[in-house]
């Protein structure tokens, strides 16, 4: 999707990395906005758990953390994570999309 993004309006969309949002949102949405000439907000980083779209509620399982979260928190490591690497399909999906990943990811927003 990136390279058809950069093919088809001729530049490089914004990008994001979850994990750096996660470490330091202040900074990563502020360049974001920055970067789109939106205005930063500082207090759309937080937000009350009980304030949730509707939407949500079809995927409650999927989005559970979310709909009790109240803010961004920092990523953590999960042991079962590097144990699904060990199975077949996942890795060789995942050495698919690495270079893909990392092509992106030298794009990505970085705070000034």
């Amino acid at each position: 999707m990136f390279q058809m993004v950069c093919e088809y309006t001729g530049e490089i969309p914004v990008v994001i990395d979850g994990s750096e949002l996660r470490q330091n949102p202040e900074a990563i949405i502020a360049a974001y906005c920055h970067a789109l000439d939106l205005p930063y907000l500082p207090y759309a980083l937080t937000w009350s758990p009980h304030e949730r779209p509707s939407q949500l509620e079809l995927w409650k399982d999927w989005y559970g953390s979310l709909m009790n979260s109240s803010g961004f928190l920092p990523s953590v490591e999960k042991p079962e994570n590097k144990e699904l690497l060990s199975i077949g399909p996942v890795q060789e999906a995942y050495q698919h999309c690495l270079p893909l990943y990392e092509e992106m990811y030298q794009y990505r927003i970085q705070p000034s």
